[in-house]
């Protein structure tokens, strides 16, 4: 319980030997690991983290439904968390989560995609126009489109 109560950043070699520890031979070591990793993810190793956690549900949950749940809804509680407007990683990620999610976690995660979506569409076009309206403004580009 300290580690959600403070921030503590994982330096890039401690991410490395907290990876690392996903390959023990041991389920519940993988398990605390991942579990450590939710944690403490932050923006710049999220997508890292992710990545993991679609892994392990993919190779290792098929048997544990319950596991399963939890680590799904773990990775996309982090691509809410930690989106990224710039290389829309969470979008991949929510894409790789949706075959391994169950019913209703599937329609949630089909919904966050559809949202993403929609607000990357909309922001992309209010960004054109803002470009549009500050750059051409009084060019005939800008009359033509205002006719």
């Amino acid at each position: 319980m300290v580690i959600k109560q403070y921030e503590l950043p994982l330096s890039a070699a401690q991410q490395e030997i907290v990876l690392r520890s996903l390959s023990d031979p041991d389920e519940a070591m993988k398990r605390r690991t991942l579990s450590l990793l939710c944690t403490l993810a932050q923006t710049h190793n999220a997508e890292i983290v992710c990545a993991q956690v679609v892994d392990y549900v993919r190779d290792h949950c098929a048997h544990n439904p319950y596991l399963q749940h939890d680590l799904v809804s773990r990775a996309v509680a982090l691509t809410d968390k930690f989106p990224s407007s710039q290389t829309h990683w969470h979008i991949a990620v929510l894409l790789r989560l949706l075959p391994l999610a169950q019913d209703k976690q599937a329609k949630t995660i089909q919904r966050r995609i559809q949202l993403a979506l929609l607000t990357g569409w909309s922001m992309t076009i209010f960004w054109c126009t803002k470009f549009w309206s500050h750059n051409l403004k009084g060019s005939v580009y800008w009359e033509t489109a205002i006719d």
